[in-house]
């Protein structure tokens, strides 16, 4: 029963992970027989794995035809936009408030990481979501930031398919100074003003080549 667990989960990551990097391309057929000879799995942990996803609205159910990766659409993306902001609002809002020495700590060391690191490093999408969510860390709901890390992922997938989106200029650096200085202060209005700026010139930067 554990390896059969351990069997999905490292299916499900492997899916994940290439859809939300896209490498498997929205409408992609998701056959059972391709995935199992793809990530080297039974067809059981592959299915459970698929479901896993349809719940996370990354892979779409077809009637008694399967699954396929989801597509996406410019009303899908801004509704993940307009919702991410809303939670990560709210949550960064409490976890300014609330947030002691401990916490001020590890976004210090967060932040200098991600500050030192160039964006072409292929360390750098973890260390950038390391981040956002150690900027989040001291909100007490479990929920609210369970909810941002999913929708940040979903973005995610966004900016990935975004090939030409570094035709948009933008100084992402300077951007994440100011959500840290306000934050570590705790300046709660400014730290989410500075937050919601930041997600208006990501949407932006991804809405470029879908326009």
């Amino acid at each position: 029963m554990d390896e059969q667990v351990s069997l999905m989960e490292i299916g499900y990551q492997r899916l994940r992970d290439d859809i939300l990097r896209g490498r498997l391309e929205p409408s992609t057929r998701l056959k059972i027989s391709t995935l199992t000879t793809l990530y080297e799995l039974g067809p059981t942990p592959i299915r459970e794995a698929l479901s896993r996803l349809s719940s996370e609205s990354l892979v779409s159910k077809m009637e008694n035809r399967g699954f396929r990766v989801a597509d996406v659409s410019r009303e899908e993306f801004d509704d993940i936009f307009e919702t991410r902001k809303l939670i990560e609002a709210e949550a960064l809002r409490q976890s300014v408030e609330l947030g002691g020495r401990d916490w001020e700590d590890r976004l210090v060391a967060g932040f200098f990481r991600l500050d030192r690191t160039d964006q072409e490093d292929p360390d750098w999408v973890g260390i950038h979501k390391n981040f956002h969510r150690l900027l989040l860390d001291a909100c007490p709901s479990r929920r609210l930031k369970s909810l941002a890390s999913d929708l940040y992922d979903q973005s995610i997938r966004y900016g990935n398919l975004a090939r030409n989106a570094s035709k948009y200029q933008r100084d992402g650096r300077e951007e994440h100074r100011l959500i840290f200085e306000s934050s570590v202060a705790h300046d709660v209005e400014n730290a989410v003003t500075h937050l919601m700026d930041h997600y208006t010139a990501t949407h932006n930067v991804i809405v470029w080549p879908m326009e």
